[in-house]
């Protein structure tokens, strides 16, 4: 039986043989300094939450969000 969470399904060998590398250039898009800004997804109550203080505070979503997790993390930190 396939299982294709299997370690060992030779799915490997496959794909090596499909890309072939050897003519590629490392670092071709790499672009120093460059931010990425990543899509973030919140479940409906993490939303709703994050627009209420974001409503309260006339402020961003991405906003709240980033204080949130700074202050999340200095909390760790505390607690570290």
């Amino acid at each position: 039986m396939f299982n294709p969470l299997a370690t060992d399904s030779g799915l490997h060998h496959q794909q090596a043989s499909i890309h072939d590398f050897s003519r590629g250039i490392q670092g071709k898009f790499h672009r120093p300094g460059l931010k990425l800004e990543l899509p973030l997804c919140l479940d409906d109550e993490a939303m709703a939450f994050v627009l209420r203080i974001a409503r309260k505070k006339k402020a961003d979503i991405s906003a709240v969000v980033n204080d949130l997790i700074l202050s999340d993390k200095r909390l760790a930190e505390v607690i570290e």
